[in-house]
């Protein structure tokens, strides 16, 4: 995107984009005062899905943990011209980790641990504040002015992802043992060195509690393999209680190096404001989550102007004397309708059925929702189809690779995904997605004198015949969809002629939810979804 159809900030030019999400857009700027270059990240506010509420818990996320020095930090806030809130942090011109893993292969031991000891510190920190970040990945690791520096909190990935368990501290601090192991080895625990990695194979390795492979390499420490295996542990129990606890064990002179001083590696020493003092060891308790965004397409993508630009880049070929294959991409001025797959033209003029990728196809980002999420690559817009497909679900979405969303999705649920490039002899993509919490709570309204009031039942299905367990005023759960009943129910006591539930209408929906680890359906006028929309099953999707 060029600075034509980016946003206007004041103070502030020459912005480009650099990434987008469902949530926001993120520009490289120049602030014009100090004609320095930053980051912006501008908030895509609807109104619906994305509050102004919503993006005033992220504002205040964002101020809680700037000021460490390795994560991300805050420059200033403000507003587009338009209205839209933004953010100015500092722009790590060193990129990704997972650029570098990309650009340069298995890093060295040494930058490694140093990593490790960083982006734990900065978990901790965010631990300590009641936040989890839940999307630790050499991707979401940038090389800082001081260090690495995390950023994007989002998505977890651990095993209790996978078997749809609430995750914890210790979700984040097996992401950060597993992204370790791939900078060290070039490719994930569990995957297959050289890619194609079966999604149900990596699943079951993953929750099955395999112990990962030995590193493919030698200048590895045994102490340090030995702690990333035990930090990558199936069970969080048996993982180091904190990630305090970890960073330290990655430290010279642990009882975990100590065990192999010849092979110790150098870290630097603590900063002076470390969140590893005494008096931050505050228990952690799961936060409520940021409420899901819409998805919402940044400014200046024309479809209507792709037939225009694929003329152009053609006539320059062709006075550049280039010799080769070009991708002919007619896009549709509706990006809602199915595309068929562009046809690769040769120097001859023939044709053929689809297009054969110059380099492989890679998942640049996952942005998710409560019930969706929509994947974007590397492939050029129009040019390759993908097949899609969610496991342990019957989705199976046909579209354009550089673009394509799955629907229908429970909420507070991770799922294994698989995306085919038809017409390639790439292997098929495969990722990890869980979509966003919900949080919903059992509510009555009822008089002590009424003692048979607050036994409400939680049953095994949403043809309402066996119960599991029961619930009350005040429980909260993680909720994942509706389901419709057999059986009416209605807030309303004729006996005691009273409302249980002032707002609430007879309804036969059931909200499924997780009841002590099993999947549980409690009649829907019990349970508060939406506070300012009693009768609304909220961002829920149908079961």
């Amino acid at each position: 995107m060029t600075a034509d159809h980016a946003p206007v900030v004041p103070g502030y030019r020459d912005l480009q984009m650099v990434a987008r999400g469902s949530s926001a857009v993120v520009y490289r700027a120049v602030q014009e005062r100090l004609d320095r270059t930053v980051a912006i990240k501008v908030l895509l506010v609807d109104g619906d899905m994305t509050t102004a509420e919503s993006v005033a818990k992220e504002l205040e996320t964002t101020v809680l943990l700037s000021d460490h020095p390795h994560i991300v930090s805050l420059i200033d806030t403000g507003a587009t011209s338009d209205g839209r809130p933004c953010i100015v942090m500092e722009y790590c011109g060193g990129g990704s980790y997972g650029a570098i893993l990309k650009e340069r292969g298995p890093l060295p031991v040494e930058e490694v641990v140093e990593l490790g000891v960083a982006v734990a510190g900065a978990l901790q920190a965010a631990h300590d504040a009641g936040i989890l970040h839940r999307d630790v990945k050499p991707q979401n690791v940038l090389r800082g002015r001081y260090g690495p520096a995390l950023a994007d909190f989002g998505i977890a990935r651990a095993p209790e992802a996978l078997l749809r368990a609430p995750q914890t501290a210790a979700s984040d601090l097996y992401s950060l043992a597993a992204s370790m192991w791939h900078l060290l080895a070039g490719f994930a625990p569990f995957a297959e060195p050289e890619g194609g990695t079966d999604p149900e194979v990596h699943r079951a390795k993953v929750v099955g509690g395999a112990v990962p492979p030995p590193l493919p390499r030698e200048d590895v420490p045994a102490w340090l393999e030995s702690l990333l295996a035990r930090a990558l542990a199936r069970d969080p129990a048996d993982r180091p209680e904190s990630c305090r606890a970890f960073a330290e064990a990655l430290r010279p002179g642990s009882s975990a190096a100590a065990e192999d001083p010849e092979r110790t590696v150098f870290v630097p020493a603590a900063e002076p404001n470390s969140p590893f003092a005494p008096d931050r060891s505050a228990p952690f308790t799961p936060p409520r989550p940021i409420e899901p965004v819409r998805l919402v397409r940044p400014p200046g993508r024309r479809p209507e102007l792709y037939p225009v630009l694929t003329a152009l880049v053609v006539t320059l070929v062709m006075v550049l004397g280039g010799v080769g294959i070009v991708l002919a991409v007619a896009a549709s001025a509706d990006r809602d309708e199915a595309a068929e797959p562009s046809a690769a033209v040769s120097e001859s003029g023939s044709e053929s059925a689809a297009p054969t990728p110059l380099e492989d196809i890679e998942i640049s980002l996952v942005d998710v929702s409560h019930s969706s999420f929509t994947v974007y690559t590397s492939a050029p817009a129009g040019a390759f189809q993908c097949v899609l497909t969610v496991d342990e679900t019957d989705i199976e979405v046909r579209g354009d690779c550089n673009e394509i969303t799955a629907e229908g999705l429970r909420a507070s649920t991770a799922y294994v995904f698989t995306l085919d490039i038809e017409g390639s002899d790439q292997a098929p993509l495969m990722d990890f997605v869980s979509t966003t919490w919900v949080l919903g709570q059992i509510e009555m309204d009822c008089p002590e004198t009424v003692e048979s009031c607050g036994d409400i039942s939680v049953y095994s299905g949403p043809d309402v015949t066996d119960t599991i367990g029961a619930t009350g005023p005040g429980d909260s759960f993680y909720l994942y969809c509706y389901a419709e009943g057999d059986e009416v129910f209605s807030p309303r006591s004729a006996e005691h002629d009273l409302d249980l539930h002032p707002g609430k209408d007879d309804s036969n929906l059931l909200i499924a939810l997780d009841y002590l680890g099993e999947t549980g359906y409690v009649p829907f006028i019990w349970t508060l979804v939406d506070p300012d929309r009693p009768n609304d099953t909220g961002p829920l999707a149908a079961c």
